[in-house]
């Protein structure tokens, strides 16, 4: 049986999620004030710079919270950013306990909110419910790290392809699965892509609900390119950035148009070796750009290069019940590990749809 604890704090997971598409790259954080058993006022961190959701409960109460037991998703902070440390706050209103999903991963932070208010007399407690830090792996990825999360979208036939030979791709995966891709979308702070992608497939890249707030997207190219007719450069909500290795960036027709369009540039090198934009320097702009977490929707080519770099925390594959013979095979790219040296991925969960199979992996890491 689940215990009030186990239920408050599951509600503060609930209100951190309110934030979602606001607050990054803060993390999504939820609080719950309880008083004799009863919750009496609840808060979420609701946008970037914005105040914490400790704060936001305490605020928001209309009872006197000395006494209380405050329930907060992750450890308060206990240094000054954009707004004043949470345990001042919580110190100052005299709570008397305090139970916490999971120790913040920033390293600023880190134990050191605990810490300030057990040396204050305040009671508190931190789960061992590995949801709590399972929540918080993508913010944890990107701020001790010099990358965002990572997660890679392939789909499949039975038989490994992602196309037919000719390219073409409509529709391997059901209305239902491309409705979860909808939903992986909605948690990523940005989606990564190819000029080869945007060329063949022309993607939209975007959530179909009308509140939904689409993340960045980012086209990666050796090129630098403007074509008004896909939908990528028609950029009405300003999401659209290009990374790019091309040396002549300052081709004035080209940045001219992706200007009036309102499309940044971003300059990165070339991988070794090659005329293709470096995917790890591309990441890591990525991130410099307040980007905690980014979905790579891409062809087989690309998703080769980041499987064999090992460049990805995560790997979503959705795999259709097709055969369709000869076409474009998504694992063509591989290099020849063989068995004893084989890449090793962790099937971390199993869901079905309609009719496919999604395979969420991760990364094994040594």
């Amino acid at each position: 049986m689940e215990s009030l604890d186990d239920y408050f704090l599951t509600r503060t997971l609930k209100l951190a999620l309110k934030g979602n598409g606001m607050v990054s790259p803060n993390p999504m954080v939820g609080a719950v004030l309880v008083k004799e058993g009863k919750i009496i006022s609840e808060g979420f961190h609701y946008k970037y710079g914005g105040a914490h959701a400790e704060v936001v409960a305490i605020n928001n109460s209309s009872e006197d919270v000395s006494g209380t037991d405050l329930y907060v998703s992750l450890e308060p902070c206990s240094h000054f950013g954009k707004t004043p440390p949470c345990s001042d706050l919580i110190i100052d209103k005299k709570i008397k306990r305090v139970v916490i999903g999971a120790i913040d991963p920033n390293p600023v932070v880190a134990g050191n909110g605990v810490k300030k208010l057990l040396d204050a007399g305040v009671s508190v407690e931190v789960s061992r419910n590995k949801k709590y830090t399972e929540f918080y792996k993508k913010f944890a990825t990107y701020i001790t790290t010099d990358f965002p999360w990572i997660t890679i979208k392939s789909a499949i036939t039975l038989d490994g392809n992602v196309a037919e030979t000719s390219g073409y791709s409509k529709w391997i995966t059901s209305e239902k699965s491309r409705k979860v891709v909808q939903q992986l979308r909605k948690y990523h702070d940005a989606i990564l892509t190819t000029s080869k992608t945007v060329r063949s497939d022309n993607p939209r890249l975007t959530l179909h609900k009308e509140n939904d707030l689409s993340p960045k997207r980012f086209m990666l190219s050796s090129k630098l390119f403007f074509d008004d007719k896909l939908s990528f450069f028609q950029n009405t909500d300003g999401k659209s950035i290009i990374i790019t290795s091309d040396d002549n960036t300052e081709n004035y027709d080209t940045t001219k148009k992706l200007k009036q369009a309102g499309i940044p540039v971003m300059s990165i090198p070339k991988m070794d070796g090659t005329n293709l934009p470096d995917p790890a320097e591309a990441f890591k702009i990525i991130r410099t750009a307040g980007i905690t977490s980014v979905m790579v929707e891409a062809g087989a080519e690309f998703t080769s290069i980041l499987l064999n770099k090992q460049l990805f925390n995560e790997f979503v594959l959705f795999i259709a019940p097709k055969l369709i013979g000869r076409g474009i095979n998504l694992f063509s790219g591989i290099e020849q590990y063989g068995l004893d040296k084989s890449l090793l991925l962790n099937l971390r969960q199993v869901k079905k749809t309609d009719t496919d199979a999604i395979l969420f992996f991760e990364r094994m890491v040594n």
